[in-house]
């Protein structure tokens, strides 16, 4: 018997159906013999023999599909047991309305055709989406230096990147032609690891969710995208002794030590993040009182005040100074802050370098880890200094340090050098 959900058959153009009887012997000698119907093929394309126990069902069964053959066509009988249930149920939600599939498919398309005609070139979108998070930041719904980040990448969504050749440039799209086959492509092309690819596919997300709102993109074909899945984590990285003197010494002898000096203390001494850095004001260093305020402009919106214990109070009553801890713009500050790095070895540019590369937030790991073991590990009171809670501690900033190797790190002292009076005026 023909099971009822048989699979799809695709008969050659033209050519009769004929039921045929087929034998094979088996290896000890047996004789099988079956009915089937040829010529057929599957969906996939290849030939398909159905078999029937008997002539009389393989007849019934040919004279079933010729019989619909002559109702639908060719095409008709060659549709899917998936593409019929599809239509049933499309007729069924449809039937209330008394609307047929082929309206409901002219309707769909007419949509999809007014829908491209407004939708604006991928540059034009980006622009619209930064200009809407200027109004964002301004509302104190987002942070500045998260829009920069989002600038930057799609930019490179837009722009390409310098470079790298492989990598498809979308800005002269439509964002409405982009699909899911031309992101995948451009998240592939991308020379970076898992963690950085997972950070462009968020804000190509949030680029063509901000679309899907506006009408220009019929549904955000981002979200059929699998995540990238994060590479193992490694031990918590931190600085030896060794290569916080390095840093600091090499930062000394920089023209821009009044800047250098003060970003490296506050990072491997106090703890700061590094947007914590870029806010902070000298005002906010009290050296009565021997502590630092953090207000809650910071990443988890807190405020606090961490001690300045004495190799962090050494270092910045040398360095101390007024207005902004790092009084230089962004661009100079950035290169300067390079510039130090690549001194000293470390891998800033993915070539071969001697330390390896350059670990964010790597100065406030080296002081989670020093500091929880100075402290006999009193987790509580590192937490409140960083102002972290537990779990991200141990996840990111703890890494085992016997109190004997740890208490070197908070010895490490400016020397006796005189500062220089004025800073360079170029970078």
């Amino acid at each position: 018997m023909s099971p009822t959900l048989r699979p799809v058959v695709r008969r050659f153009r033209n050519t009769q159906l004929r039921v045929v009887q087929i034998n094979s012997k088996r290896t000890n000698g047996r004789l099988d013999s079956y009915w089937t119907i040829t010529p057929l093929k599957n969906e996939f394309g290849k030939r398909y023999r159905p078999h029937f126990s008997s002539k009389a069902e393989a007849e019934a069964e040919r004279g079933r599909w010729e019989r619909e053959r002559r109702l639908v066509g060719v095409e008709g009988s060659q549709m899917s047991t998936a593409l019929r249930m599809d239509a049933i149920q499309a007729r069924h939600l449809l039937a209330p309305h008394k609307i047929s599939l082929t309206a409901a498919a002219k309707h769909y398309l007419n949509h999809l055709e007014k829908t491209a005609k407004k939708a604006p070139l991928v540059s034009e979108a980006v622009e619209m989406y930064l200009n809407f998070g200027w109004g964002r930041v301004g509302r104190g719904e987002l942070r500045e230096v998260s829009l920069r980040n989002m600038r930057s990448r799609l930019g490179s969504f837009c722009n390409g990147i310098e470079g790298q050749k492989d990598v498809p440039p979308m800005g002269q799209h439509k964002i409405s032609d982009v699909g899911l086959p031309e992101i995948y492509e451009f998240l592939n092309s991308l020379p970076y690891k898992s963690q950085t690819k997972a950070h462009y596919r968020a804000q190509i997300h949030s680029l063509f969710e901000f679309s899907r709102q506006k009408g220009w993109t019929e549904g955000n074909p981002v979200g059929q995208l699998a995540r990238e899945k994060r590479a193992p984590r490694g031990a918590v990285s931190v600085l030896s002794v060794e290569e916080a003197e390095e840093l600091l010494e090499h930062a000394q002898k920089s023209p821009h030590s009044r800047v250098l000096v003060p970003r490296l203390v506050l990072g491997l001494f106090i703890g700061l993040r590094p947007s914590e850095t870029r806010r902070l004001d000298w005002a906010d260093v009290d050296f009565n009182l021997r502590n630092v305020q953090v207000f809650n402009n910071n990443k988890t919106k807190t405020e606090r005040f961490v001690e300045m214990n004495p190799t962090a109070y050494a270092w910045l009553k040398k360095y101390r100074g007024v207005g902004k801890v790092e009084n230089l713009s962004e661009g100079r500050s950035r290169r300067a802050w390079d510039k130090l790095r690549k001194s000293v070895g470390w891998n800033l540019t993915r070539t071969p370098a001697d330390k390896g590369d350059w670990v964010g937030d790597i100065l406030r790991h080296s002081y989670g880890s020093y500091m929880l073991a100075v402290t006999g590990d009193d987790r509580y009171k590192v937490c409140a200094l960083m102002g972290n809670s537990i779990p991200i501690l141990n996840k990111h900033y703890r890494r085992p340090i016997p109190r004997q190797l740890a208490e070197p790190y908070w010895k490490i002292l400016p020397d006796e050098s005189p500062l220089p009076k004025k800073l360079p005026q170029k970078a």
